[in-house]
């Protein structure tokens, strides 16, 4: 089945486990044990199909880069495309990928006369062991607006910055970075709802806060002065921690194949790793030597009795709903957060009326929508449990990601001769955090042991 194909069972397979729920709710009963595994098939098949969905369109996504050739910008007869939109008729011999496959080998014997040109044209020294990699300064805020990113890229004609002390820069405008880009929203589900600045140098970053409400005007008699009263002003400071992918190994074979797309291959590679460690302590982060994490700055905002092993109820998630003030539940990126284990629990809650609370999502891009507002899925939330802070609830817009936009890849050639290997080494700068003036954006609902 296509991907639409399977969104669409979903939808099917949601109402014939919601009908099973309607019944035994309706005749004042439990789930008999056939209907208990028929809920729970159901359920199961809904899980997998999401998961299929999701390999599927990454799976297209790869298989794209894997088949785009060098060759892609030559017409049958060898000589470049013309370039109709002007530029540089050199470049159009070559793609990025030409040229970073010429760096990863480097002043090899392996490294051709046609890489090393590639590099030459995109300004990419082969002998020098660091590439600096520019981020776009406006961060894509989801995983469909960097895929068009990529394609976008794809389809202009292609050139690179020129050089820097240390090693050399690729533009804003090639497909390495999108493709960074876009696996670390793809890991990265804090990426996705917060707001990401991103900025040209490390040092730390000043956000004001102010927390006003507590305080009102007054009523004034005739011939009255006023009295002062000064708003207090705070700030969130961000700094820039240092992340490294850690060593990535690719085969000297690997890197001469013109079947690959090198700076998407490496793109995604890194992204992955970035994505992975970074949204860890976006979620979780202890705020010391590290982000601080949004469910380590979220407030309480509910909490669950230890009778029922810190679960979820539709009672709970309503007042942690309206724990959060209302001017924080409008807007964009206003939702709940869980890792998917608990969106089996949150799929088996009715209102006070017997009125399913989950809504099934038939718009691909659009995540399934629990009391009205989307469920975003996070790994790094903790699992249902006692003293655990299982849901998270507000305005994620309000997490602030910072991000150095230099991403610095460096080529270790020596190091793995022996296996005909090369190992790279990514590093990044990034802190988060909750601006938060004291009213809570973000509410968490824990399932306490008390």
């Amino acid at each position: 089945m296509t991907p639409k194909e399977m969104r669409a069972e979903r939808v099917k397979l949601h109402e014939q486990a919601q009908a099973i729920n309607k019944k035994a709710r309706d005749e004042k009963r439990e789930f008999s044990g056939e209907e208990q595994g028929q809920w729970e098939k159901l359920n199961s098949e809904l899980d997998r199909l999401a998961h299929q969905i999701e390999r599927d369109e990454r799976e297209m996504n790869l298989t794209d880069d894997f088949k785009r050739s060098p060759l892609d910008d030559t017409v049958s007869d060898g000589n470049p495309k013309p370039d109709l939109r002007g530029g540089n008729k050199e470049t159009t011999k070559y793609t990025p990928g030409d040229a970073v496959r010429g760096w990863c080998l480097g002043n090899t014997a392996e490294l051709t006369p046609e890489m090393r040109a590639a590099a030459a044209a995109y300004k990419i020294n082969p002998d020098s062991k660091e590439l600096r990699i520019k981020l776009p300064k406006k961060a894509a805020r989801s995983v469909k607006e960097a895929e068009q990113r990529i394609a976008e890229v794809e389809q202009r004609a292609l050139s690179v910055g020129t050089t820097t002390a240390g090693g050399f820069t690729v533009a804003d405008d090639t497909s390495m970075y999108a493709n960074i880009e876009l696996s670390m929203l793809a890991f990265g589900g804090m990426r996705q709802v917060s707001t990401v600045l991103r900025t040209d140098t490390g040092g730390p970053l000043p956000i004001p806060t102010c927390n006003d409400t507590g305080n009102t005007g007054a009523i004034l008699a005739e011939n009255t002065t006023t009295t002062a009263l000064d708003a207090v002003f705070a700030q969130l400071v961000l700094d820039a921690y240092k992340y490294s992918s850690r060593h990535i190994l690719v085969s000297v074979e690997l890197m001469q194949d013109s079947a690959i797309n090198m700076d998407a291959f490496m793109g995604r590679i890194l992204g992955e790793r970035l994505g992975r460690i970074t949204n860890t302590h976006f979620t979780t982060g202890t705020g010391s030597g590290q982000p601080n994490g949004v469910v380590t700055a979220s407030g309480l905002g509910a909490t669950g009795a230890a009778s029922v092993g810190g679960l979820f109820s539709y009672v709970k998630l309503v007042e942690l709903m309206h724990s959060v003030d209302p001017a924080y539940r409008q807007g964009g990126n206003v939702g709940w957060m869980m890792r998917d284990s608990s969106v089996s629990q949150a799929r088996q809650l009715v209102d006070t009326t017997g009125r399913p609370m989950w809504e099934v999502s038939m718009q691909a891009g659009d995540p399934d929508r629990l009391l009205g507002y989307p469920v975003y899925i996070n790994q790094d939330v903790a699992a249902v449990a006692l003293s655990a802070k299982s849901v998270l609830f507000g305005n994620f817009s309000k997490y602030l990601i910072r991000e150095v936009r230099e991403i610095i890849l460096l080529r270790l050639n020596e190091r793995y001769a022996d296996l005909h290997q090369v190992a790279f080494l990514a590093f990044m700068r990034t802190d988060g955090d909750l601006l938060d003036a004291g009213t809570d954006p973000v509410k968490h609902f824990i399932g306490n042991a008390a």
